[in-house]
């Protein structure tokens, strides 16, 4: 039987969805812990940044959260890439990957930038992405996207010991919830996760708690940033201040469905559907993605919401920034820049991208070259899918701090102030 990736009709409609934002926190100064609020207002007024960094993209998912198919999408990109993924199937990446909780995997990659960091380091912040695969993606899920919500939301309320204090994970850890418009409780998962206080009569998850801090799409599973029911929550985003990180670089995940029918908003207003079919997975899987993931769809969004705090995560691939090395200035960086500078509430991470210290150096010159970007380019990890590449996580972190301490301002920004006023807007 055919695999058909359609939009489903939400659970709960979008006019109850805007019934219940009156109960939603109203800002991001009620969603942060005031031990966050007061760390980041003193970085804000600080110089010379050498305690703290602020890692806005990273993951915490492990095997149990992935559905099974996700490997067999190996085969839709390059066949170089591909050997390298499986290749480290038995190296760091699977090591982390196949590790059982989220609490493991955010223990490592903070003792990592606590001993990279040395002593003077006290701070890490990190911008934890959920990922949402199971409807874009066939085959078992050991734990569904509900009891990963559930086990964040434990971990954040949780606590541990660093030197002679206790520490709350939630004052450091700050989610991002994943949402799919192919998930038909999106608005639900939606106006949990950012309500006070969560009521059984309000027909909500009342397991899932008020925790998080942004929203994480990923596009590249099958549908375009202006999807209708994605513009409706746009709307409430845009209203309370919630910042949005979007995939927009790589193309190593894709829906394993052989037929999606994407729903989306055209230039007039009105609702259309493309149906894109992907039978010869080999020959349209990346191209599919590419399409997907372009940053320039996010031009038609802001049209509508002009205020969207939003993330182009990724900044690009390797292989867009070796064009953009070599003279490139109509591809995929470029085309982010742009969104950028036209956009008072746009960003960027530089996540993933980083592992080549020719790209770091690319970046930095770029900014030196736009200076508008001092203020909207955001450090990112990747953590851990970095370590699909060669390397590690504290050499990533050390050739970016090479590099960026030639400019001190630009340094304190990158790694911490930029994604502080992304974060409290």
């Amino acid at each position: 039987m055919t695999f058909v990736l359609t939009t489903p009709k939400q659970s709960i409609s979008k006019s109850r969805m805007n019934a219940l934002k009156p109960k939603m926190k109203k800002s991001p100064l009620e969603r942060l812990p005031k031990m966050t609020q007061q760390i980041f207002a003193q970085l804000l007024e600080s110089t010379n940044i050498t305690d703290a960094v602020v890692d806005i993209h990273c993951h915490a998912f492990t095997h149990k959260n992935i559905p099974e198919d996700y490997l067999k999408n190996v085969t839709w990109v390059p066949k170089g890439i591909a050997n390298v993924f499986l290749n480290l199937m038995t190296g760091e990446f699977a090591k982390t990957y196949n590790m059982d909780s989220h609490k493991e995997i955010v223990d490592q990659m903070y003792s990592i930038y606590f001993k990279a960091g040395g002593r003077k380091l006290k701070h890490v912040f990190s911008g934890l992405l959920m990922m949402d695969m199971q409807r874009a993606i066939g085959g078992r899920i050991e734990h569904d996207y509900d009891s990963q919500l559930r086990d964040i939301s434990k971990l954040v309320k949780s606590s541990y010991v660093k030197g002679a204090r206790t520490v709350k994970y939630g004052d450091y850890v700050l989610p991002f919830l994943a949402l799919d418009p192919h998930n038909p409780d999106m608005y639900k998962y939606f106006v949990s996760a950012f309500t006070k206080k969560i009521n059984r009569s309000d027909d909500l998850f009342s397991k899932i708690a008020p925790v998080f801090q942004g929203i994480k799409l990923y596009p590249a599973l099958g549908y375009l940033p202006y999807h209708p029911s994605l513009m409706n929550v746009f709307a409430v985003c845009e209203k309370l201040g919630i910042p949005i990180t979007s995939h927009c670089g790589g193309v190593r995940t894709h829906p394993s469905a052989k037929v999606i029918e994407s729903q989306y908003i055209d230039a007039k207003g009105n609702i259309k559907t493309k149906r894109i079919n992907l039978k010869d997975e080999k020959a349209n899987g990346q191209k599919f993605s590419e399409f997907f993931i372009r940053p320039e769809h996010w031009g038609r969004v802001l049209k509508y919401y002009p205020n969207l705090k939003l993330n182009i995560a990724h900044l690009g691939s390797n292989e867009e920034w070796k064009a953009y090395r070599n003279g490139e200035r109509h591809g995929t960086v470029q085309r982010t820049f742009n969104l950028i500078k036209n956009h008072k509430n746009v960003y960027a991470d530089f996540s993933y991208s980083f592992y080549k210290k020719v790209n770091i150096k690319a970046i930095y010159q770029a900014i030196q070259e736009e200076p508008l970007l001092k203020e909207k380019i955001m450090y990112g990890s990747d953590y851990y899918m970095c370590q699909v590449e060669k390397g590690e996580l504290a050499d990533y972190y050390k050739n970016l701090k090479d590099v960026f301490n030639q400019d001190q301002e630009l340094h304190d920004n990158f790694f911490v102030k930029n994604a502080i006023r992304f974060l409290m807007g």
